[in-house]
């Protein structure tokens, strides 16, 4: 299964808002698409004990508000898995605390007091706001230590790696997807913000939840590296100011479907107009139907190889996107890699060479390279071997697992070593449109 990596934030105020006041955005995205959101849960918390009320936003059967929630002093608490190459033994799951957290603080520094005296075991950010302190900032956490990155222009965009310079040396990416997919959505996000500089709304900050544009490729795919990912699964917008939470229902993106109006725990529901109109389903699916469908259709392939171990069942449904939206290289890549696993290596071959004429990130041609080149170098065919191998070397890459697999193999066909291929060797993984080893 694809690590919980995901879930983007942006709040923007001051001059990059219509009226000066808080924007808050977040998209959760968590691997567990068709369950999840199916059964998104909003759970009202009315302490006996004294403690504040408070707002989870999360599905059912997870009953701690550890992963978005706001409370009646206004603040507003975010959570973001963060892989870490600095962890530990000891520490208390985070979902559990987080949650006293929000029952307890009144102000960004009674969050901060109370962050510090925790022992953290695994990596994650937590992005705080409070309107009323007109404060904005996130707290990266790991084995290690906490940094702390506070924003005061107007924007603050979190997303999944390290950016104090505490941690900055810190994130574990598990693959270069993992990589291109953070950065891409914290770029995309960022950019979207300044480019609507005084001109943000409600509107606004739901359309850049659904955007699903790759920033390195400037293409709209809707995968895999758009802020909608396949796996966002709970999307909100919060106005502190009006008192107002909309929250988006429906499957994964959820950020594409229609939002509601909630009550925000400090408000007695009497300042919510249930009646107003809010921003329905995002120009995506209707601009670009073959390619939202095929986007579901991954989805739907993600859910029964990851769920029900069936690549056979999830080969048929990537079939399918591979027709709807052939100009998308990463649905035939992900085809290659799961005829890969049965064992289909001809059709694996067309699948990716088919990839040459679409359009596709460089990582992910690069990737179609390498299995290419496994694929011949697996039947003896070793100049074509080589040829493939040595066009996934091309390019300069922040990380480096897919880089130090090419040299491997490409030394070993070069020196004329058999290099077989198993099936078991690939790990599609459908959030990041990668494989989890090479």
């Amino acid at each position: 299964m694809s690590p919980a990596n995901g879930c983007t934030s942006v709040v923007a105020w001051g001059p990059y808002t219509v009226d000066g006041k808080f924007l808050i955005g977040r998209n959760t995205d968590y691997p567990l698409t068709g369950g999840f959101e199916r059964n998104a849960t909003l759970i009202y918390f009315h302490p006996s004990d004294g403690g504040q009320r408070f707002l989870s936003v999360i599905t059912a059967g997870v009953h701690s508000a550890g992963v978005l929630a706001l409370n009646e002093s206004g603040l507003y608490l975010a959570t973001h898995s963060l892989p870490s190459k600095q962890t530990g033994p000891t520490g208390v799951p985070v979902i559990m605390w987080m949650h006293d957290i929000i029952k307890e603080a009144r102000s960004i520094d009674e969050a901060l007091s109370l962050i510090r005296a925790r022992k953290f075991d695994v990596g994650w950010t937590f992005v705080l706001v409070s309107e009323r302190e007109n404060r904005v900032l996130s707290v990266e956490v790991d084995h290690s230590g906490i940094g702390i990155r506070e924003s005061f222009d107007g924007k603050h965009v979190q997303t999944n790696h390290y950016l104090t310079k505490e941690l900055s040396k810190n994130t574990l990416y598990f693959n270069q997807g993992t990589y291109e997919e953070t950065h891409s959505r914290f770029n995309r996000a960022d950019e979207l913000i300044e480019s609507q500089k005084g001109k943000l709304n409600e509107s606004r900050i739901i359309g850049l939840l659904s955007d699903p544009m790759d920033f390195f490729t400037r293409l709209n795919f809707g995968f895999p590296s758009a802020i909608a990912a396949t796996t966002t699964t709970t999307s909100i917008l919060y106005k502190p100011s009006e008192k107002k939470l909309l929250v988006a229902l429906g499957t994964a993106p959820s950020s594409h479907n229609r939002y509601v109006a909630f009550p925000t725990p400090d408000s007695t529901g009497e300042s919510i107009d249930w009646d107003e109109p809010v921003p329905n389903q995002s120009h995506f699916a209707k601009t670009a139907p073959r390619k939202w469908e095929a986007l579901k259709l991954l989805i739907g392939a993600k859910q029964v190889f990851e769920y029900q171990n069936s690549p056979a069942q999830a080969l048929k449904l990537i079939t399918r996107a591979v027709e709807l939206a052939p100009e998308v290289g990463h649905y035939a890549l992900m085809k290659g890699m799961l005829e890969i696993r049965l064992g289909r290596h001809d059709e694996a071959l067309g699948s990716l060479t088919k990839i040459s004429a679409s359009e596709i990130s460089p990582h992910g041609k690069r990737l179609a390279h390498y299995y290419r080149g496994r694929l011949y170098a697996n039947s003896g065919r070793k100049n074509e071997a080589i040829a493939d191998l040595r066009e996934a070397t091309k390019g300069v890459w922040p990380t480096t697992g897919l880089t130090n697999a090419v040299e491997k193999a490409l030394h070993k066909v070069e020196q004329g070593h058999a290099l077989p291929l198993r099936r078991h060797e690939v790990i599609p993984q459908f959030q990041f449109g990668d494989s989890q080893t090479y």
